[in-house]
């Protein structure tokens, strides 16, 4: 499980960080926690391809049962049933295709708005 920072009162994050709440890191001990976590980013939202999508939306049971009444429909003869039913079901794969794409979008602005800032303590200076 991820270890949840924000739920830590000021004090513990201070004993488990091994810091000085009133100077802060040096420089020297910041470049070394850098090196050795990383750097400290927000993970984006990793953008699905559309193709993934594609294939959920057309493995969908309620796609796949249309689609097998469409195909019942032509063997017995019900022709405009399943024409119907196919228009339907291309209506619908459109429609969800469209929403996913508008979603998608809709994320990604969100994710550049809500970017997080941070102030830090190095060498006693904010």
């Amino acid at each position: 499980m991820r270890e949840r920072w924000y739920d830590r009162s000021k004090e513990d994050l201070v004993r488990l960080l091994k810091t000085d709440p009133e100077k802060g890191l040096d420089r020297k001990e910041a470049a070394l926690r850098l090196k050795e976590d990383g750097k400290n980013v927000v993970n984006h939202l990793q953008k699905e391809p559309l193709r993934g999508y594609l294939w959920q939306v057309l493995s969908d049971l309620s796609a796949l049962l249309m689609l097998a009444a469409a195909a019942l429909a032509l063997i017995f003869r019900r022709d405009m049933g399943a024409v119907v039913m196919l228009i339907l079901l291309v209506v619908n794969y459109a429609v969800a295709i469209a929403g996913y794409i508008r979603a998608q979008k809709i994320l990604e602005d969100l994710g550049r708005r809500a970017l997080p800032t941070a102030k830090v303590m190095r060498q006693g200076k904010l």
